[in-house]
């Protein structure tokens, strides 16, 4: 067997087993817990998953030019692709309300999250401490 060969064989096989570590780490991580987001417009963004490695609710809240809009509504994953469904929100009219919208999620380590898909293009999250938590029940000024 010649040299050039045997080079493609080896990294042939370093490619697999590369992909094969990569799909056994991703299928490891989880979204439940609290995540959040700040962008260059001041725009501050925080996620909540609950439920079960696969799926669950989820809470979302934007803070932008000093006013709050709620969002809440059930999420699934498999692999890398992750569905959103809204099933309540303060938007009026929001257009993917009760719509199964398809996200690509990127694991860049436990701590770090890309969202990407339909009005969350590339959003960058960071997990937040344990304790953090979404109450949507709270009292709200009028």
């Amino acid at each position: 067997m010649s040299t050039p060969a045997i080079l493609g064989i080896v990294a042939g096989a370093l490619a697999v087993a590369w992909f094969a570590w990569s799909l056994s780490w991703t299928a490891k991580q989880t979204l439940l817990g609290t995540w959040v987001a700040e962008f260059p417009d001041g725009s501050h963004i925080t996620l909540e998953f609950e439920g079960d490695r696969k799926g669950g609710t989820y809470k979302q809240l934007v803070k932008r030019d000093g006013a709050e809009s709620r969002e809440f509504g059930h999420w699934t994953i498999k692999v890398l692709e992750l569905r959103l469904i809204i099933m309540a929100t303060d938007v009026k009219k929001h257009p993917r309300f009760g719509v199964d919208c398809k996200y690509w999620v990127n694991f860049a380590d436990k701590d770090h999250v890309t969202v990407n898909g339909p009005d969350r293009p590339k959003w960058n999250f960071q997990r937040t401490a344990a304790d953090i938590k979404l109450d949507f029940d709270a009292p709200r000024r009028a």
